[in-house]
């Protein structure tokens, strides 16, 4: 049924999706090639001036991530962080679930990031790296035209680099053109068979394309290359989910959680097999421990908020704490998702609150209807004929639970 959609798979470098927001190991745009990433960012300078708390910055390429028990990150791959504390030349950054210090000369807002990149590139015509950086960072602030031509710039550059590659074909995928995608993958393959994080980004791409069977052979690809990786694991989970295989799905994100037990999604990703095997109480303590591990998931929230609202054994549900966990995913996704306020509506129709659900229904529909989603539309006009009729909407007990 309506859940939060969104899929984490792939290397677990980084959780970050190019210019939309969304976070998905699979794409870690990692820097590389012979604009050596580990050494200091050239002459340009983009000052930060006076940094302060809740500032979105970035890194200068490949600055590493220092905590108390020394490198906490090595710096290889782009993010956006969040400062956390100024302490002096010291600021505390975090984002997607990395967290460490840097010398504030390190990092360079992201509102001025291109124009640091433009004078690396100024400095440096042929430096590959910081057309990349400035892909990514052009990415992330929405201006996607020239972020390709920084993609495209990058490759030329250096044809052979599979950072590069791979940079474009994430962008691409973020794009949906999944044929671009997959060709810039199977490139990075063809340069370097026994890349893992190639076959497990060609992999996520099959799968948002549709292709699954294509998709978890790559991942079973990637683990023969890479059997430590929890995210490969993570992805053929959700693969084997996606065909109704939950058993197999649980074994994998088994695998997973046991490789990165600190990463919240991956426990999210769990939930939702143990939801689909029907070990309601095992679901629910690991959606309650995502969320315990990153606050901010809006997807374990909403996952969650539908749970404790629609579940078809009355033991488990919760009405007050779904519309809780609910309503603090819709305001992180700005009450501009359609499934999170689908599961809004159905938790305040647990909570007999029909007024509610019918408000966040219809505005979900039309959201639906933006997207032009018509499978999407039709549930929704489903439940919002029980909530008129002042009935909340369960589960079946044989329903699978999309994600």
């Amino acid at each position: 049924m309506d859940r939060l959609a969104r899929t984490f798979v792939g290397s677990l470098v980084v959780a970050i999706g190019i210019g939309i927001g969304i976070t998905s190991p699979a794409r870690a745009c990692e820097y590389g090639g012979p604009q050596d990433p580990g050494k200091p960012a050239g002459k340009a300078e983009a000052s930060p001036g006076k940094l302060r708390v809740g500032q979105r910055v970035v890194t200068k390429y490949s600055v590493p991530l220092k905590g108390d028990g020394g490198v906490v990150d090595e710096g290889n791959t782009f993010r956006v962080y969040t400062v956390e504390k100024v302490d002096g030349e010291k600021i505390t950054i975090s984002g997607d679930g990395v967290r460490g210090w840097v010398d504030a000369d390190d990092v360079v807002p992201l509102d001025r990031a291109v124009e640091f990149c433009t004078g690396e590139i100024r400095e440096a015509p042929e430096n590959a790296t910081a057309h990349l950086m400035r892909a990514y960072v052009r990415a992330e602030l929405g201006d996607r035209a020239r972020a390709l031509e920084d993609f495209n710039a990058a490759v030329k550059l250096e044809p052979k680099e599979p950072a590069y590659l791979r940079g474009r074909g994430l962008f691409y995928q973020e794009a949906k053109e999944y044929p671009k995608a997959i060709a810039d993958f199977t490139e990075v393959i063809r340069l370097d068979p026994k890349n893992a994080m190639a076959f497990a980004a060609r992999a996520d791409a099959y799968d948002d394309a549709g292709e699954l069977e294509k998709a978890r052979d790559d991942y079973d690809r990637a683990i023969e290359l890479d059997p430590k990786d929890p995210a490969s694991y993570y992805g053929r989970g959700t693969i084997w989910g996606r065909l109704e295989e939950f058993e197999r799905s649980l074994e994998d994100y088994n695998r997973a959680v046991e490789l990165a037990p600190k990463l919240g999604f991956v426990r999210a990703g769990r939930a939702w097999a143990q939801e689909n095997l029907k070990d309601y109480e095992k679901a629910l303590a690991d959606y309650d421990e995502a969320i315990r591990l990153d606050p901010t998931d809006d997807f374990a929230l909403g996952a969650r908020g539908w749970l404790l609202a629609t579940c078809p054994d009355p033991k488990y549900r919760d009405g007050k704490k779904a519309v809780e966990s609910s309503r603090r995913a819709c305001e992180l996704t700005k009450w501009n998702d359609p499934g999170t306020l689908s599961t809004l509506a159905a938790a305040c129709a647990e909570m007999e609150d029909f007024d509610a659900a019918v408000k966040w229904q219809t505005k979900a529909i039309e959201l639906y209807r933006d997207r032009n989603d018509e499978e999407q539309i039709v549930y929704g006009q489903q439940r919002l004929k029980l909530y008129r009729e002042k009935q909340p909407y369960h589960e079946d007990e044989d329903a699978v639970v999309d994600r």
